[in-house]
């Protein structure tokens, strides 16, 4: 995360802090294409929050998730994996 995204976030966190998450419900969060710092304050809650984050691209989404500090478990699906997850 960058310095000033890092100061935004700390200042604003509260303001937007996300409740807790029910049990059994699935979020769908837009994550950026491109700009890291184009992604949501509630995006950002709702992702530290979550059990499990499943992906498309685990590598990809970790890299996201490594410049917020998530540490949640991922799990790749997509596709061709479907119907065996």
């Amino acid at each position: 995360m960058t310095e000033r995204l890092k100061e935004t976030y700390e200042r604003y966190s509260k303001k937007f802090e996300v409740p807790d998450l029910k049990k059994e419900t699935l979020y769908i969060v837009s994550t950026p294409i491109g700009n890291l710092e184009d992604i949501s304050f509630r995006a950002i809650g709702i992702l530290k929050k979550a059990d499990l984050i499943a992906c498309e691209d685990t590598r990809v989404t970790n890299f996201l998730l490594n410049q917020y500090d998530i540490r949640n478990k991922t799990v790749s699906y997509y596709s061709q994996v479907e119907s065996s997850k």
